[in-house]
């Protein structure tokens, strides 16, 4: 189950520095939990977790939190990047190559404490559990991230791949939708043809193998990637997805 660390991070990842509604900051968080593990916590666990934060000081508010609607919250003047963030960062990294991931993870978290919301620890912290093939935890720490940049095809592109790991299919081919709109939107290119292979794949799982072969003609035909640890080719894909057509009547 989802812990309060994890739940009290997309919290703060859905907090800005401008004065933001209890009940609006609740709702999107809600979503969010939802969507990665279904928790059955209702809206009066948050405002605890919300009334929490402010006592610890990383936000402040304007009025009781408990009353979602009549109160509102933003970060704390205090919290935000710290000058040697770079340099912490350099070291967390260091730290996960020349020693273990249980130190690194510790950098992190504490790096976090300080710096609550910062997407770029977000980041390397997941790919540490990634490492660790907690996918859980990186699709908790990338979904935070999105909160905060929203318009990185990336992190979509990196979050599909993980949800595809643990089966989750359709939001694989959620996440790798929104990298395709991005990249059009963006005018890029560079996850876009390997966006297409990956919900190509994951609409395969879900026998949606016509959507498939779809995704399949915006690909080169020599198209090859590594997809959960495998080398798979276009012609190979398109070759099984079209055995597994359902036969016309």
């Amino acid at each position: 189950m989802i812990r309060d660390q994890e739940i009290d991070l997309l919290l703060l990842a859905n907090i800005s520095r401008q004065w933001r509604k209890v009940a609006f900051v609740v709702a999107v968080t809600m979503k969010q939990i939802h969507r990665i593990q279904p928790s059955g916590r209702d809206d009066l666990y948050f405002a605890g977790r919300i009334a929490d934060l402010i006592e610890n000081g990383l936000i402040e508010s304007h009025g009781d939190p408990s009353r979602m609607r009549h109160s509102e919250i933003r970060l704390s003047p205090g919290a935000g990047v710290r000058d040697k963030l770079n340099e912490e960062l350099k070291k967390a990294r260091e730290l996960a190559l020349n020693y273990s991931d249980d130190v690194a993870l510790a950098k992190y978290d504490r790096l976090l404490s300080e710096n609550p919301g910062q997407p770029r620890i977000l980041k390397e912290r997941a790919w540490i559990y990634a490492g660790r093939k907690d996918y859980f935890r990186a699709i908790v720490d990338i979904t935070a991230a999105l909160a905060i940049t929203p318009r990185d095809p990336g992190l979509y592109y990196v979050r599909g791949g993980w949800h595809f790991s643990i089966q989750n299919w359709q939001e694989a081919i959620d996440d790798q939708t929104r990298v395709i709109e991005l990249e059009k939107e963006l005018d890029h290119s560079y996850y876009l043809e390997t966006a297409y292979f990956h919900r190509a794949v994951s609409l395969a799982q879900l026998d949606k193998f016509e959507e498939a072969l779809s995704d399949c003609e915006h690909l080169d035909d020599d198209f090859i990637t590594y997809l959960d640890g495998y080398e798979i080719s276009k012609t190979d894909f398109v070759r099984w997805a079209n055995e597994n057509l359902p036969s016309e009547e």
